[in-house]
């Protein structure tokens, strides 16, 4: 279940209903959340979050049951909007099970719109199956 914790709203997750919520973001590259080497990835996509100019929502996903293990994850966004990773939560025996994220909008000519992914698996790291790394952060500044 996803949460929004700074303005108290809810974020349901699953698949968006239309071609034209993803209009005018840009779109990560499909199946990011699932590098590198995801086994058996479980893609799962946050609503699309609207936050307003200047402004700052915490966002918490969590993988779903069955694919309880978190690896990446990646966002689309509109301009001038910013993801980042700002911990892993944690279930059970301190495994990694989902993130907590800070979605800011860096322009005061009108909200920013994101959505998130995360890639889960049956299966977390190991020794034997290391995570090489996890994104940190999203942003997309047009000018820059």
């Amino acid at each position: 279940m996803a949460r929004v914790s700074s303005l108290v709203a809810a974020a349901c997750l699953g698949a968006s209903g239309t071609a034209g919520a993803t209009a005018g973001l840009l779109v990560h590259r499909d199946g990011q959340e699932c590098t590198p080497n995801v086994p058996h990835c479980v893609s799962v996509k946050s609503a699309l979050l609207t936050v307003k100019p200047d402004n700052l929502l915490t966002v918490a996903l969590d993988c779903p049951a069955g694919a309880r293990a978190f690896w990446n994850w990646a966002a689309d966004m509109s301009p001038h909007t910013e993801v980042e990773l700002l911990e892993p939560i944690r279930g059970e025996q301190g495994k990694e099970v989902g993130g907590r994220f800070a979605v800011r909008q860096q322009d005061g000519a009108g909200a920013g719109r994101v959505r998130i992914h995360l890639g889960c698996s049956a299966t977390g790291p190991s020794v034997a199956r290391p995570m090489p790394y996890r994104n940190s952060a999203f942003g997309w500044h047009p000018h820059q």
